[in-house]
């Protein structure tokens, strides 16, 4: 949040030139953070009637777009529509501040790697994230640098007096806000029933959200546990609509749930999904009216 303003005056700003998006190997505090910042600055250049005159690239180091696959085509909708050159299995490695010149080492299908350079009017850096040294250094942690928590309990699997959340625990699912108040009340009541005399008699499930914003009030986002990694496509406009997905081993149209999250909504056409429709991936959606006044209900 420090450097957004500063970003948001050089997007505006930009009228022409390179522009680079840079996203580096997992973990990272969340996985659809330096699309997000891709996204909405290629709407404000659109906006701003500049972007014609923009070279984009975003240069990540994974091979797809985004690890679920289903959300892949949604995305790429965007990127396509935005001119945005993909370039995968790239990692940024140099920046030379003065001379605007970015270093890169990509890797080609037969594993080789290659050094690339790329020239910038405009760099957005999302860098490489750890858990601070007071952890990564501390026989607290784990072989890769986090808090060594079991994943269900989020007790430390050697130090039965301390429990971890968030951005340093040792977990495997991405960092981010929804999953750590998910494992908060998990952790909470774990910590009480051991002061209690007893042991943890909760269970994080491995629940985490990404929402990716591709332009204002739109969204996609993406809910999954490790068990069922199936999630619902919503569109967030003021309101949401969530797909909440159940792990007892039932099938995924069984296993859905669908609740609502209903806000006021300005007056306009809004693109929505129906309640069920939104459980159930290759429905259309359906355009509904909003007066200024209205709630939004399930059909």
């Amino acid at each position: 949040y420090q450097t957004a303003p500063y970003t948001w005056k050089l997007v505006r700003e930009m009228r022409q030139g390179r522009a680079l998006f840079t996203q580096p190997a997992m973990p990272i505090k969340c996985a659809g953070a330096p699309q997000k910042a891709l996204y909405l600055s290629c709407d404000a250049w659109a906006r701003a009637g500049v972007l014609r005159n923009i070279e984009v690239e975003f240069m990540l180091n994974t091979p797809a777009l985004f690890g679920v696959a289903y959300y892949v085509p949604s995305l790429m909708q965007y990127i396509e529509k935005y001119g945005v050159k993909l370039n995968f299995l790239t990692n940024l490695t140099e920046i030379d501040g003065a001379a605007r010149k970015a270093v890169f080492v990509q890797k080609t299908s037969d594993g080789a790697e290659t050094t690339i350079e790329r020239n910038y009017d405009f760099i957005h850096v999302c860098p490489p994230q750890t858990a601070p040294d007071v952890v990564k250094q501390s026989s607290l942690a784990n072989a890769a640098g986090w808090l060594d928590v079991d994943e269900a309990t989020l007790r430390h699997k050697r130090y039965a007096n301390v429990f971890g959340v968030g951005d340093v625990a040792g977990t495997s699912n991405a960092k981010t806000a929804a999953a750590v108040r998910k494992q908060a009340p998990v952790a909470a009541e774990n910590i009480l029933g051991q002061l209690a005399g007893g042991g943890p008699r909760f269970a994080y499930d491995g629940y985490g959200s990404c929402p990716l914003t591709v332009a204002p009030l739109l969204a996609y986002t993406t809910r999954r546990t490790p068990a069922r990694r199936a999630a619902s496509k919503t569109l967030w406009v003021p309101m949401t609509l969530v797909c909440r997905i159940s792990s007892q081993g039932r099938s995924p149209t069984a296993a859905a749930r669908c609740t609502t999250t209903s806000t006021p909504v300005k007056a306009g056409w809004i693109a929505a999904r129906s309640a069920m429709s939104a459980c159930t991936p290759g429905t259309p959606g359906t355009a509904r009216r909003f007066s200024a006044d209205s709630r939004w209900r399930p059909s």
